[in-house]
């Protein structure tokens, strides 16, 4: 999967991020398992249409913010928690009201 990923074409990138939190579960076992459950379906998808995958786990603020202002992304999946104003990565809370000049 991983070398198929990387035969696709750049310039069609869907980047997904992953930051699940489960209560009393560390993060790292809570994400590690959803990469695991949901990696292969999610990238073969994209690849069959064409497109790259970049995968990022328990992402920082400064990561999704710059992902989202490269205007490079076909797509942006977000897999994990949140309650529909806001989601929660690793650093700090990312909301709607949010964008990359903040």
């Amino acid at each position: 999967m991983y070398g198929i990923n990387k035969m696709m074409p750049a310039e069609k990138k869907t980047v997904v991020f992953n930051s699940t939190h489960l209560p009393y579960v560390p993060d790292s076992i809570s994400t590690t398992f959803v990469d695991f459950l949901t990696y292969v379906p999610t990238t073969s998808y994209c690849n069959l249409n064409g497109e790259r995958v970049e995968w990022y786990s328990n992402p920082t603020t400064e990561i999704v913010l710059e992902q989202m202002a490269s205007g490079n992304n076909q797509n942006i999946i977000l897999i994990g928690n949140d309650d529909g104003l806001e989601r929660r990565l690793t650093d700090n809370l990312l909301t709607d009201n949010q964008d990359s000049r903040d």
